[in-house]
């Protein structure tokens, strides 16, 4: 199938004081994507480009801001992590993130007795990277301690980071540490504590 010029697209969005941009594909795309509002596009003209490229909302996607790949930033349901992360300069894709593993890790790690520290945690995926970066899990070296910890509405799902990063610290002292996300659901979070260990 022959491709429509990028240009032709701008032109067709401009003329109508349309956003539009054209992102390459990310690892969930098979082919290039375009995005837009799409209640402000004829359908025409979306089943046109649908021919020709995968469709995403300006309001639920991005770009990486290494390979500047698409990212969809949207959950597709109830605790889907995601195949990004976000950082202090922008969203970057789970590709990258593997490419340069060690670096991003050193963005989420951080002391357990810092009370500057704004929590933020890796996505589950990124887990069996964690050995090879010398983290292990807080509990595996305090068997009395959770495997993971719970924050919800529901019963009894009252951990934080705040209260796991203390009780880090009144077991281990001061060491680096970072969270990671195990599961999300519509009313709640698991999460579990990693340490890293002194070379």
């Amino acid at each position: 199938m022959k491709q429509i010029p990028d240009q032709a697209i701008y032109n067709y969005f401009d003329q109508r004081n349309l956003d539009v941009s054209i992102h390459d594909p990310g690892e969930d795309n098979e082919k290039r994507v375009i995005v837009a509002n799409w209640n402000d596009v004829h359908n025409s003209m979306t089943e046109y480009l649908e021919s020709y490229f995968e469709i995403d909302w300006e309001d639920e996607s991005t770009t990486c801001c290494e390979c500047y790949c698409h990212i969809h930033t949207s959950p597709g349901y109830y605790g889907d992590p995601g195949n990004f992360i976000w950082t202090g300069f922008g969203a970057v894709c789970k590709p990258c993130v593997i490419d340069n593993v060690e670096s991003y890790l050193e963005e989420f790690t951080f002391w357990s007795d810092s009370t500057m520290y704004q929590y933020k945690a890796i996505p589950s995926w990124l887990v069996e990277h964690l050995e090879a970066n010398n983290f292990v899990p807080f509990y595996s070296i305090n068997s009395d301690c959770k495997d993971a910890y719970e924050s919800g509405l529901h019963a009894g799902q009252t951990d934080t980071p705040e209260k796991v990063a203390k009780l880090v610290t009144s077991e281990l002292g001061p060491v680096e540490m970072l969270f990671c996300i195990d599961s999300a659901g519509q009313f709640d979070v698991h999460f579990s504590a990693y340490i890293k260990k002194e070379i």
